[in-house]
């Protein structure tokens, strides 16, 4: 009877260990479950936050933003859903492709060259650089200025280009610059404005310099001579715009005071006085026509009848002032570049928006249009200058190396490299390619 009593016991003990066990092994199953469903509702929520995010900064325009949001939803231990097809149209919206960051000054201005292979641009850091537009590297720099470089500009060839120097007060060096694009040699000096020369161009022939300047007026100077040919002076505030007509026959100016004249080049008479809205920052004539386009402070573009002085069409959508204007060879294009941090593609006989360019994170001061226009490049006080592809609105590429601010930039005739000017204590001037580095590609790719 003892016996059976501790075997029954023994046996309700054992069934006692087991259930125990399996209710502990149990518990540990449940414990686990539950952290792994809380994971997965964190991972779950962290998510979606990033995808709505990513969603926002799109609906924005910041595809910089958007894209780095993007690229955290793909590369997340549970993948969001529909975050890789939100990557892909960040990817593809207006935005940084490729930064390449060096600049501690802003960027002015830039320019093409005439066949689009090469490209200009001039920074606060008083240099000039010239950047090969397929690989983004610096082909030459250029010194000399003693002053913030404003102006550039390829002759029409691209054998030479000009750059313009000058401070907003008292100048050092209010002079224009003629320079050789291969040897990197100061070829001629011109001498005569009183203050910061903020335009220049080249006559179609190139036989001649364009200027406009803070000292109000505006002057044509012999290449051959380095001489100044004919003055313009009826402006009594800086001048910021300038043309020449397509047979360089007339001249266009425009001023602080919202005043535009058209001149006769030759014998310097006053033809024709505009009033316009706000400080006049570029203009130009449009090929074929007897029109012209203004862009102006007031945040408009403006196209006029050049015989009757009315304005036809007005182009506006910056929500800040426009620094400077580009316009296609054709005339049926233009670019605006704005304090609002974007530059804008217009359809000029339509007057409506085409494209909108945003990844500057400060100004953008100068805009140019390559001659086949499936690019344009930008100069800002972020100190970069951007390629961009008008085709779909990708940033491709950043470049750096000035130490200022960049001024202007102007593509080569060939397109193959571009030069651009800035401002700095040392006085360089640089050449460049046009290609990016690894450093920056993935700094798009990654956002970061």
């Amino acid at each position: 009877m003892w016996l059976s009593a501790a075997l029954m016991l023994a046996l309700v003990a054992v069934v006692l260990a087991v259930l125990f066990g399996r209710e502990a092994h149990y518990n540990r199953a449940l414990a686990e479950a539950e952290r792994v469903r809380s994971a997965e509702t964190a991972a779950d929520l962290q998510g979606r936050a990033l995808y709505n995010a990513a969603l926002v900064s799109l609906e924005r325009g910041d595809s910089e933003q958007a894209l780095a949001f993007a690229l955290a939803g793909v590369q997340a231990d549970r993948p969001v859903p529909n975050a890789e097809a939100l990557f892909s149209e960040a990817a593809y919206r207006p935005g940084t492709r490729r930064i390449f960051t060096g600049h501690t000054a802003p960027v002015n201005s830039v320019v093409f060259s005439p066949d689009g292979r090469t490209a200009l641009s001039a920074s606060e850091d008083t240099t000039i650089r010239l950047w090969d537009v397929a690989s983004g590297q610096e082909l030459r720099r250029f010194t000399g200025h003693r002053d913030p470089v404003w102006g550039l500009a390829f002759s029409p060839d691209g054998d030479t280009f000009i750059s313009s120097s000058g401070n907003w007060n008292e100048s050092q060096d209010s002079t224009i610059r003629l320079w050789d694009v291969d040897s990197g040699r100061e070829l001629r000096r011109f001498y005569g404005h009183q203050g910061l020369v903020g335009r220049i161009l080249f006559s179609p022939d190139g036989a001649t310099i364009l200027s406009g300047s803070n000292d109000t007026t505006v002057r044509l100077w012999d290449i051959a001579s380095g001489t100044e040919a004919q003055r313009f002076t009826r402006h009594t505030a800086p001048v910021w715009g300038i043309a020449f007509s397509p047979d360089g026959e007339q001249i266009l100016s425009g001023d602080d005071a919202a005043t535009i004249w058209l001149w006769d080049r030759e014998n310097g008479t006053a033809l024709r006085q505009f009033e316009a809205e706000g400080a006049i920052t570029g203009l130009a004539f449009l090929p074929a026509t007897e029109q012209l386009i203004s862009a102006s402070w007031n945040t408009m573009l403006a196209v006029w009848d050049s015989i009757s002085r009315q304005q036809l069409r007005i182009m506006q959508a910056h929500t800040g002032p426009i620094w400077s204007m580009a316009l296609s060879a054709d005339g049926h294009r233009a670019v605006s570049a704005s304090a609002d941090r974007t530059i804008r593609l217009w359809d000029v006989e339509q007057g409506q928006e085409l494209a909108r360019f945003e990844g500057h994170p400060d100004v953008v001061r100068g805009v140019a249009l390559s001659q086949d226009e499936r690019h344009l490049i930008s100069a800002s006080e972020d100190t970069t200058v951007r390629l961009w592809d008008t085709t779909n609105g990708a940033e491709l590429y950043t470049f750096v190396g000035h130490s200022g601010p960049v001024n202007h930039v102007q593509f080569s005739p060939d397109g193959r490299t571009f030069c651009r000017l800035a401002m700095m204590a040392q006085s360089g001037c640089g050449m460049w390619r046009n290609s990016g580095k690894s450093s920056s590609s993935i700094r798009r790719r990654c956002g970061v």
